[in-house]
């Protein structure tokens, strides 16, 4: 589904710290933006989603707008 909004996707895991610190920091600037959502994926929990995706490592964040990544 596309989102009217453009898109903030963290690619995290529980186990990563960086991602611990990071997540907070992305909560606050979308919250502050207002026009960007933010969705979180676990890769332990859906690694179809970061496959698709050829995640390779945690944390990463991509920007998605009219359902497709963006630099």
């Amino acid at each position: 589904m596309k989102s009217p909004k453009p898109v903030i996707v963290q690619l995290t895991a529980t186990w990563c710290g960086p991602c611990k610190q990071l997540g907070p920091k992305l909560q606050s600037v979308v919250r502050a933006a207002g026009n960007v959502r933010l969705v979180v994926v676990d890769v332990d929990k859906c690694p179809q989603v970061a496959g698709g995706l050829r995640v390779q490592s945690v944390p990463t964040v991509l920007g998605v707008v009219g359902g497709r990544v963006v630099d």
